[in-house]
């Protein structure tokens, strides 16, 4: 009996491009290029307009089996970083991440649906509100999972953490859906520039097809390659 393993990024495009062929490989094989330039990124400013001093931010280091969707009510989605360990940087301040636990693991040959050969094993979004203090790295603590069983499992009934540099625990995360909050609260709104029109159009215009793309089946994935090939 084959067990399911963890794969990296590489293995995965690997095995997609193993299937693919023609003009739909060259475009994939560019896609592969964005792909290893963000796997580089590690440090993500969260607030539009410029960057400040080290001295007046925090870090929030997130390991690979942590996806950030929104800090302070701006989308984190358009840096398309998975399997990723990254630095957030927070303003000093009170901060609310919006975040899930993700893991993807290889399925045994002949097994899933269609020629889907991982699975993507993602709890439900939580969302955790802490006071951060100016040059403070802060971590998620989260559960080690070590097969996809466990990963199944955990994401059922997910629960996480945020501790200080000496380990103390100083927020505890909650499900999204019990967590409301009308606006963000954290320091998005006091931003240190305006931020540039036509970078954000672009941004919002990226997040969209990014989002409209996670969204579509599998067939309208299909039904897309075909348009956009043609």
């Amino acid at each position: 009996m084959l067990v399911p393993e963890r794969i990296s990024i590489s293995e995965r495009v690997r095995a997609t491009l193993e299937q693919i062929s023609g003009a739909r490989l060259g475009m994939l094989l560019g896609l592969v290029v964005v792909i290893s330039g963000c796997s580089s990124m590690t440090r993500v400013q969260t607030w539009e307009g410029q960057a400040v001093s080290e001295r007046e931010i925090a870090t929030l280091k997130a390991p690979s089996t942590i996806t950030v969707s929104e800090v302070n009510g701006r989308s984190m989605d358009e840096f398309l970083l998975t399997d990723v360990a990254v630095d957030y940087q927070l303003l000093v301040g009170n901060n609310t991440v919006v975040f899930s636990h993700k893991t993807i693991w290889a399925r045994p040959s002949g097994t899933g649906t269609g020629n889907a050969r991982v699975a993507v094993i993602e709890s439900e979004p939580q969302v955790v509100e802490f006071e951060a203090r100016a040059g403070e790295v802060y971590r998620f603590e989260v559960p080690e999972v070590t097969d996809r069983r466990e990963a199944e499992a955990l994401a059922g009934a997910f629960r996480a953490s945020i501790v200080d540099s000496a380990g103390n625990r100083v927020a505890d995360a909650a499900p999204q859906g019990a967590v409301r909050a009308s606006e963000p609260s954290g320091p998005s709104a006091r931003q240190p520039a305006v931020p540039d029109a036509a970078a954000e159009e672009r941004d919002d215009t990226l997040g969209a097809l990014q989002n409209l793309w996670r969204e579509a089946s599998d067939e309208q994935r299909r039904e897309f390659l075909r348009w956009a090939l043609d």
